[in-house]
């Protein structure tokens, strides 16, 4: 059967800029976007494409792993059986920690798997200070690491950085390339400034959808850990199991996530200065060409910002 499919809306990410807020309110609140746009779960995404997304960042010179990444990719998108689709997954670029080094590999398979359709792309960031700070948070909230801030960060990031790494230019500049400049957006990430739910409004309007409708938030949306959280999570999640540690993480996301408890101070006041320094002259060159109204007059990038 012929696909109806025509224009192919991806979102992917970036990490740790309120991507599960928008991921977990459509999939519950299905009616918020158009009939003629589908959407394609987290939870399918995650487990069909994930294991060949792996395989064709382990395997960059394959062309078994780059081929089955890209029917699958189609084959999700064509799922919907809708004009449009929304894919809407952090991992497409790559794994954050490695400053999403994979994009190189990754983002070409993107086009060729929506070759001959309309593509737009839509990115949040934030800082690189923040971010940096998220995820260490992240890594923490996963049992993935119990190390102090300052050690994870000089072995994890400090060499990618570097390196030049995490400018968020040369990521977007590698999906204007396989897209066209013109159908790439960049915007800020304002979840802690607006809140969830016009968060998921300014979405909905960003990507050509505007809703009035009223909808609900998913509690299993993800909540940042506060310092206490951080306090507990470092001290026990190395004694527990797989199954535990999710326990504990849903709990302590409950019970002392931010804004209810203090946020953690894990930068410096000079590293944190000399980051958003490094940074800058890139950051402000991505506003110019890529961001659009508000974000474009907003000096993100600065630091006192």
């Amino acid at each position: 059967m012929r696909s109806r499919l025509r224009r192919v809306i991806l979102h992917p990410g970036l990490h740790k800029t309120g991507s599960s807020v928008v991921q977990y309110t459509l999939a519950a609140s299905r009616g918020l976007l158009p009939r003629r746009c589908g959407f394609v779960p987290l939870s399918e995404i995650h487990r069909a494409a994930q294991p060949l997304l792996r395989a064709a960042w382990d395997n960059p010179g394959e062309t078994e792993p780059r081929d089955a990444l890209r029917a699958c990719l189609r084959g999700l998108a064509d799922s919907a059986a809708r004009p449009e689709v929304l894919l809407s997954y952090e991992g497409m670029p790559g794994r954050p920690h490695t400053a999403y080094a994979e994009a190189t590999h990754t983002v070409p398979i993107l086009a060729e798997a929506f070759d001959g359709l309309d593509v737009r792309v839509l990115l949040d960031v934030k800082r690189q200070d923040r971010f940096f700070e998220s995820l260490y948070l992240q890594h923490i909230q996963m049992g993935r690491d119990d190390r102090d801030f300052t050690p994870w960060f000089a072995s994890v990031i400090a060499p990618k950085i570097d390196a030049g790494g995490f400018d968020w230019l040369k990521l977007v500049e590698r999906f204007a390339g396989a897209f066209g400049a013109d159908r790439v957006r960049v915007r800020l990430f304002l979840l802690p400034q607006i809140g969830a739910q016009a968060h998921v409004r300014r979405f909905l309007a960003d990507i050509g959808h505007p809703t009035k409708s009223s909808f609900d938030i998913p509690q299993n949306t993800n909540q940042s850990y506060s310092a206490k959280a951080l306090e507990i999570a470092r001290a026990v999640n190395h004694l527990l199991e797989e199954g535990e540690r999710k326990d504990l993480r849903l709990f302590l996301r409950r019970r002392f996530a931010t804004p209810r408890y203090q946020k953690p101070v894990l930068l410096d006041d000079e590293t944190r200065a000399s980051i958003v320094a490094d940074y800058a002259e890139s950051n402000a060159e991505l506003t110019r060409r890529f961001m659009h109204g508000s974000d474009a007059q907003e000096p993100w990038y600065a630091a006192d910002a």
